[in-house]
């Protein structure tokens, strides 16, 4: 992020996945996404959760399996990102999808796929919010969608992610495992 910011400051805008430019044949982006965060403070979120995440899936898919997932999780729900803005962006022209508002990255759409995932396979019925309160683990991903979109975060993205993460659970992405 600060090498990003401070050495090249376009290489992020090269990296993010905008429906425009993966329609220009800009392919790489559906990979790069996670690469590029929309703040300090996110990147610092993402890699803890992930952290943990990573580990959990790691153990079970071996390492070149976990990357394989992974980038499988974000070129999945970026393609989906893409269509789900091709489609919304007209019935919705001041949510400003088309242009550099409207682009996915950080690592939140990859990790909301696994937390799908995580939460599907849980046999916990509760999970806890920050040690506050618990809640039906089949609903923490939603929450957490909807907490960081009252905090200003995209939503589509993420919305995505949890989409790819579902479609994993259910069997629709064995074919290409």
């Amino acid at each position: 992020y600060v090498l990003g910011a401070l050495v090249l400051p376009m290489l992020g805008d090269m990296m993010t996945a905008c429906p425009m430019d993966i329609l220009y044949l800009q392919v790489w982006r559906l990979f790069t996404s996670p690469l590029v965060s929309r703040s300090i403070l996110s990147l610092a979120i993402g890699c803890f959760v992930f952290g943990q995440l990573g580990s959990q899936f790691e153990r079970g898919f071996g390492t070149i399996g976990f990357v394989y997932v992974f980038m499988l999780f974000t070129a999945a729900a970026n393609a989906l990102f893409t269509v789900a803005t091709l489609v919304v962006a007209p019935m919705a022209p001041a949510a400003n999808l088309i242009g550099p508002q409207g682009c996915s990255q950080g690592l939140w759409v990859p990790v909301m796929a696994f937390l799908v995932v995580q939460a599907q396979r849980s046999t916990s019925p509760n999970m806890s919010v920050m040690g506050m309160c618990n809640i039906p683990t089949k609903l923490y991903p939603w929450l957490l969608v909807f907490a960081f979109g009252m905090l200003g975060s995209p939503i589509l993205d993420n919305l995505c992610g949890i989409a790819v993460g579902y479609a994993f659970h259910y069997g629709y992405l064995q074919r290409v495992l």
